[in-house]
């Protein structure tokens, strides 16, 4: 099974004071898949060129 998630740039921390860059991995159904484009393109349009995009891996 394959999961997605979207990433960003802009450097955030979490509560241990750790970079985060991405959030929650999820299955990549097609639904998925078309939010988290539409999220991409949304912040690409708001902070810039490549400062999202969506990562894969197999789960």
């Amino acid at each position: 099974m394959k999961e997605i998630r979207l990433c960003w740039s802009r450097c955030q921390f979490n509560d241990e004071g750790l970079p985060v860059t991405g959030g929650l991995w999820i299955p990549a159904t097609p639904w998925n898949r078309e939010l988290a484009e539409r999220m991409r393109q949304a912040g690409n349009e708001v902070y810039g060129q490549h400062t999202h995009w969506i990562e894969e891996r197999e789960a």
